[in-house]
């Protein structure tokens, strides 16, 4: 089975705070697969999700995708970011461009693609999470489940291998979330895979295929969700 991401034995510590929010944390992630992270606040998912995305830089271990060690040189990121997608709880933390279009298609512009092959990378993506009729709208007109399937619009046009949601299913209605989860299943039988962190162990255990817990900074737990989280 190919290993799309490989998180190995991640130390890490933000500035001026005392103890490690990630404690020798190991991950990996195969293709076609969805995988839930689970565990309770401060168990150091959020952080996680940051370093498989090269937003943060662990003071030790290392990050592969597809294969490669990645470093922390500006092209080097600039790939990474393509190929490992993050979405947050939030969509107003990753919405910033004037239009729905505009956002979308920051991305694939920003990769260096002409604006023809932007375009058509912003038609296709906007068509997999049902926003096209809003690619006119300004961002901040949005309602909160619009604005999470734009954001996750803007990740799906880079076309990278693997998704990370940090929470993306936790502010919406029940109809938005399966919307989302719809795209998540889609994109995942392209033979790429998902990363949802999520305190919702109803969808952990009747989505995903595995469930992985954290707890104090590092993996406690890795298993079938059906062994994990058994539905009775």
């Amino acid at each position: 089975m190919t290993v799309l991401l490989e998180l190995d034995n991640l130390f890490y510590c933000y500035p001026g705070y005392p103890k490690p929010v990630l404690n020798g944390a190991t991950l990996h992630l195969n293709a076609g697969q969805k995988v839930a992270l689970i565990g309770r606040n401060g168990s150091g998912k959020s952080t996680l999700l940051l370093h498989a995305n090269g937003i943060l830089r662990p003071d030790r271990g290392q990050v592969h995708v597809a294969g490669q060690p990645m470093g922390y040189q500006q092209h080097v990121l600039r790939e990474w970011r393509r190929q490992v997608g993050l979405i947050f709880q939030h969509p107003d933390d990753q919405l910033f461009s004037a239009s729905v279009a505009q956002d979308i298609s920051f991305g694939p512009l920003n990769l260096g693609l002409s604006a023809e092959a932007a375009h058509q990378r912003v038609t296709i993506a906007a068509e997999q999470c049902g926003v096209t009729d809003l690619l006119e709208r300004p961002t901040h007109t949005l309602s909160g489940g619009e604005k999470a399937r734009v954001a996750l619009a803007g990740v799906l046009a880079m076309e990278p291998l693997v998704l990370l949601a940090d929470e993306a299913l936790a502010n919406l209605d029940p109809w938005m979330r399966q919307q989302m989860i719809t795209i998540f299943e889609q994109f995942v039988t392209q033979g790429k895979a998902v990363l949802l962190a999520t305190h919702d162990l109803h969808t952990a255990r009747t989505w995903a295929d595995r469930i992985v817990m954290m707890e104090s900074g590092h993996v406690i737990a890795d298993a079938p969700a059906e062994t994990f989280l058994p539905i009775r």
